[in-house]
């Protein structure tokens, strides 16, 4: 997936990197990681599915729910 943070823009399959040096970073930003649990994990707070944004009290979050990250990260291993 292609990395959501406006200045870096790094193409799948690619590292994240500084646009301003081209320093590439060691991990990915966190938008990119958000965007990527969004898409392959279900939310176990707001009960959303994979590619649903989370929500609080009816509205959309920017980020996703830090255990929606976990769980993500959880079907890696």
């Amino acid at each position: 997936m292609t990395c959501p943070h406006a200045p870096c823009h790094a193409r799948p399959h690619q590292s994240c990197i500084v646009r301003v040096n081209g320093r590439v970073l060691e991990k990915p930003h966190d938008s990119r990681i958000t965007a990527w649990a969004v898409l392959v994990a279900c939310c176990p707070d707001c009960q959303v599915e994979p590619g649903i944004p989370c929500h609080y009290e009816g509205r959309q979050l920017d980020d996703a729910h830090a255990r929606r990250i976990r769980e993500a990260k959880e079907t890696l291993t």
